[in-house]
């Protein structure tokens, strides 16, 4: 459970952080798109949104149910892909849940960055209330089954994946250079 605790503490850090640097950027910045079919910071934002809260359904229903324990090659699978959002390379939305996860074309930032407060901090409350045990939760569309503290693993390296969006996304905004 301490691990668990822990995870949740970075994450909440890392919410924090994100937002703060966000907070900063002028308005017509966080709507800034590099060209037509990129995300602006707004829509990177919305997306994080809908994946968590899309991700939390599915665990609060899977947490009421005995489901199957985690094989280690699910675990591989899992740790492949939290390996590959750790990194600076772009990654493409998996085509069977991009519907569900697209990012809304024009979000408001306030009310974004406020829906997130509130996703995560009940996102957060379920791992810290539910058992960390080795049963599957949640079914990634790419990596296949995983555990509560996979996911939580996985929402952690998906939002540092999107940090490095924000980053280009700054640089590219001609306003935004320092």
């Amino acid at each position: 459970m301490l691990a668990m605790e822990g995870l949740c503490r970075r994450m909440e850090r890392q919410q924090t952080t994100l937002l703060a640097a966000l907070e900063q950027w002028p308005r017509q910045q966080i709507d800034f798109k590099p060209s037509v079919e990129a995300w602006s910071a707004a829509q990177v934002l919305s997306h994080i949104v809908k994946v968590e809260r899309g991700t939390m359904l599915h665990v609060r229903r899977a947490i009421r149910t005995q489901g199957p324990q985690v094989t280690k090659d699910d675990e591989r699978r899992a740790h492949g892909l939290i390996r590959w959002l750790l990194s600076s390379q772009r990654v493409a939305v998996p085509k069977s849940e991009a519907e569900e996860i697209w990012p809304d074309a024009e979000p408001g930032f306030e009310e974004t960055a406020a829906q997130w407060r509130v996703t995560r901090r009940r996102l957060l409350a379920l791992a810290r209330s539910s058992e960390n045990d080795a049963r599957c939760v949640f079914t990634h569309p790419g990596s296949g089954p995983m555990s509560l503290v996979l996911v939580m693993r996985f929402l952690h390296a998906h939002t540092r994946h999107h940090e490095y969006q924000m980053e280009r996304l700054r640089k590219a905004a001609p306003a935004l250079r320092t």
